[in-house]
């Protein structure tokens, strides 16, 4: 829905837009679907329910102050926008809420030949991210849980089984001790805990029944038998990454960008430069709580740390941001930030977002016209750096997420930042009409990657696009494991692209051309001058059906 109106006799307007971006309530079934059953603050109405969507709410004005000198013209143009949506994906569907408002302006100053704007906006509000119970039933060819944990019976003996917490004859399960003195070792070495089969177990104390999920991470409990008889020795723990806690990221992103050009007869040469605020991703992502779900600590002792705190989030984010610029024409830019979304678990291996982002960029356009043939040609070179050196994260091939293996060097790896040059990329284009019906059309682009891109080469992709491609395969025979090892690579990316495209007599295209052909145009109202021809419109006579085919 857009409103818009003019004010102050034309020189100034204001602009209302109110979109939604996606309705979850369109169907019974996706709004009565239990989509908060994890959330472990939710005890009823844990159904999706009817106001799950997100919207965009945006409101601008542009302004035309007046000027001394008759070739100067200025724009005045600041805007607001909000985004609400309670649908985001961080881990889970629908696992966080947020509230974005983003406050910005813009200004473009003009002078004869010579055009200057500058752009920028703030970040304020935050993102709420549920509490969760991150344990999923698997079913495969075992159904297994992701979350908790099943010691090897045979590892413990039948003399001693595992003290229980208040546990007295006849209770069913129970928590289990860890300072019990006289506990079998083996129960809280952590290497012995593979994934459980079958269903969340729960226990029973004083005829009240306690579920898995009531207990804390870390936590380990078992069947208590009376004294004499052999227990079935069924040691579960909830692993150490199960729960997340409630937390708030706070928005605090901003860019400033800016645009010079010069028009000199047909060529016109700019530069554009731009500043994106960026940070390391507030959220854990889903490959680090898998990797370290079954040790509290590495190999060298040190705790591993989650980001389940309030904090601020200082990279910028973007609304449906679209970059356009007067002076230059990227081809690469909305692939060249980040290795991950810091925000949202993106279905990309990079971010279409505009964030974190250094980049200066020189331009030169051509545009000439003579007779009937129009040539347009486009020149760009652009370098693209971060604006905050990013970590590595969690990198390990699918092979070690199911042996639960995560070593001090892993995290040593996590742990390092990548260079923060991202490289620079070239392209050129062509555009040449031969005639109103024919166009041809070419074009060349190529990023040459920088050190950021050489330090994280070998790089796993993400633990989820790995499972995707084992999916795939249905045989049910997984000897080749490292058919799936696919990691990231430096190589030059490049494409070339040529087209050409004929116009049958159509009436609607020659009109346009006509008017976007300024000097034939005005050889012709010259020409009807001379003779006399009083009806400019009506020549030079153009007839046709409206078909245009590419």
């Amino acid at each position: 829905i857009l409103i818009s109106n003019t004010f102050n006799n034309d020189q100034a307007s204001w602009d209302l837009y109110f979109s939604f971006g996606q309705n979850y309530s369109t169907s019974f079934k996706r709004t009565a679907e239990l989509s908060e059953a994890q959330d472990t603050e939710k005890y009823f109405n844990i159904t999706r329910g009817i106001d799950k969507k997100n919207y965009i709410f945006a409101a601008q004005i542009k302004t035309l102050p007046t000027t001394r000198h008759r070739d100067t013209n200025c724009v005045v143009n600041p805007y607001f926008v909000f985004k609400y949506d309670n649908t985001q994906t961080i881990e889970f569907e629908g696992d966080a809420e947020s509230r974005l408002y983003t406050f910005g302006g813009c200004f473009e100053w003009e002078n004869g030949a010579l055009q200057c704007s500058i752009e920028g906006a703030h970040n304020l509000g935050q993102q709420k991210v549920k509490a969760w119970d991150r344990n999923e039933l698997n079913f495969a060819a075992l159904t297994w849980n992701s979350h908790i944990l099943l010691i090897d019976p045979a590892l413990i003996g039948t003399a001693t089984y595992p003290p229980i917490i208040g546990s007295t004859t006849g209770d069913s399960f129970g928590v289990i001790d860890p300072a019990t003195v006289g506990l079998d070792a083996k129960i809280l070495d952590e290497n012995n805990y593979t994934h459980a089969i079958g269903v969340p177990p729960s226990f029973t104390r004083n005829s009240t029944t306690y579920y898995s999920r009531q207990l804390e991470n870390g936590t380990i409990f078992g069947i208590a038998t009376p004294t004499g008889s052999a227990p079935p020795h069924l040691i579960y723990k909830n692993s150490n990454s199960r729960f997340r806690k409630a937390y708030n990221n706070n928005y605090r992103g901003w860019f400033v960008m800016g645009d010079i050009g010069y028009q000199c007869k047909e060529w016109r040469f700019g530069t554009t430069g731009g500043i994106l605020s960026g940070d390391d991703s507030p959220n854990d992502s889903t490959d680090y709580i898998l990797a370290t779900r079954r040790y509290a600590n590495d190999s060298s002792g040190n705790a591993f740390i989650y980001k389940d705190t309030n904090k601020k989030y200082k990279g910028f984010v973007g609304a449906h941001e679209l970059f356009t610029s007067k002076s230059i024409t990227p081809c690469f830019i909305h692939e060249a930030q980040k290795l991950n979304c810091p925000l949202v678990q993106c279905p990309n291996l990079t971010t279409p977002q505009l964030t974190n982002l250094l980049f200066l960029g020189f331009g030169a356009k051509h545009h000439s016209v003579y007779k009937y043939k129009e040539t347009v040609s486009d020149f760009n070179i652009i370098v693209y750096s971060q604006k905050s050196d990013t970590c590595k994260n969690t990198n390990m091939p699918y092979t070690e997420f199911i042996n639960l293996e995560y070593s001090a060097a892993r995290q040593t790896d996590a742990a390092k930042k990548l260079d923060s040059y991202l490289g620079f990329e070239c392209n050129a284009s062509l555009q040449y009409n031969i005639t109103h019906d024919l166009e041809i059309a070419g074009k060349i682009a190529a990023f040459i990657p920088g050190k950021h891109y050489n330090t994280s080469e070998g790089k796993y992709i993400p633990f989820n696009k790995q499972a995707d491609l084992i999916v795939a395969n249905n045989s049910g025979i997984f000897t080749t494991p490292e058919q799936f090892n696919i990691t990231l690579g430096k190589d030059t990316a490049f494409f070339a692209k040529a087209s050409i495209a004929y116009n049958f007599d159509s009436l609607l295209l020659k009109n346009k051309q006509k008017y976007s052909l300024p000097q034939r145009y005005t050889e012709l109202k010259n020409k009807n001058k001379k003779r006399g021809n009083k009806n400019e419109e009506k020549s030079p006579h153009w007839y046709g059906v409206n078909l245009y085919v590419k």
